[in-house]
């Protein structure tokens, strides 16, 4: 089943997995079934693209689906965050390869990232990392993806694109677990907040979210 999974954090907060197997004319036809007609289909020149957008709104509409009937407009603001337009609910979307996870919630802000587990990350720790955060890293892979999915879900649910990973966003110091809590903030010019994050390791890839404070 493409559809893996639908999990519901909280009464009003569901994260949804997606895997790709289907074409982008399957997905086409599955979108329109459920997304609005006025939602525009885009082309991409690159078809793994292609798939994860559909899937993503695909993703989006079937969450929505859990809280109410009404097809909301889903669209991008000026700095790229995906919203429902005129509604108070809340989004984010994330893909690596062929797997598509979105969280969606009507009462908190919300952030996600997901990252296939790859040594790569390694050559560019140095440039969002810390030397405290470095040394509290060491040598594990799996820990120093999680520093990095940490930032970006804190990047996305922000939604603006002045911060930068290195500067403005940390990590505190935790033990690594296969799932698990762990606290991160924003220090940035006129702006001081802390997060909890989750995250879990699903063997291949990681996943990594937060609910903010109730938005208003």
């Amino acid at each position: 089943m493409p559809l893996q999974s639908i999990q519901k954090i909280n009464k009003s907060t569901c994260l949804g997995f997606w895997e790709l197997n289907e074409s982008i004319a399957e997905l086409t036809q599955q979108l329109k079934k459920l997304a609005p007609a006025t939602l525009a289909l885009p082309n991409f020149t690159n078809n793994s693209r292609q798939q994860q957008w559909l899937a993503a709104r695909l993703l989006v509409y079937t969450l929505l689906q859990k809280f109410t009937p009404e097809l909301f407009l889903l669209c991008t603001d000026t700095w790229g965050k995906p919203y429902l337009e005129n509604s108070n609910y809340n989004l984010s979307i994330s893909h690596t390869n062929n797997h598509v996870a979105v969280i969606l919630s009507k009462e908190f802000e919300v952030g996600i990232d997901i990252e296939s587990i790859h040594p790569k990350v390694l050559r560019v720790k140095e440039k969002f990392m810390t030397a405290d955060e470095l040394t509290a890293a060491g040598d594990s892979l799996l820990k120093i993806m999680i520093y990095w999915c940490t930032k970006e879900t804190i990047y996305k649910l922000y939604g603006r694109k002045q911060l930068l990973f290195k500067e403005h966003l940390g990590v505190k110091t935790f033990a690594l677990k296969n799932n698990g809590t762990l606290e991160a903030y924003i220090n940035a010019p006129g702006l001081q907040k802390d997060y909890f994050i989750h995250y879990e390791n699903k063997e291949d890839y990681l996943l990594t979210y937060c609910l903010d404070q109730p938005s208003d």
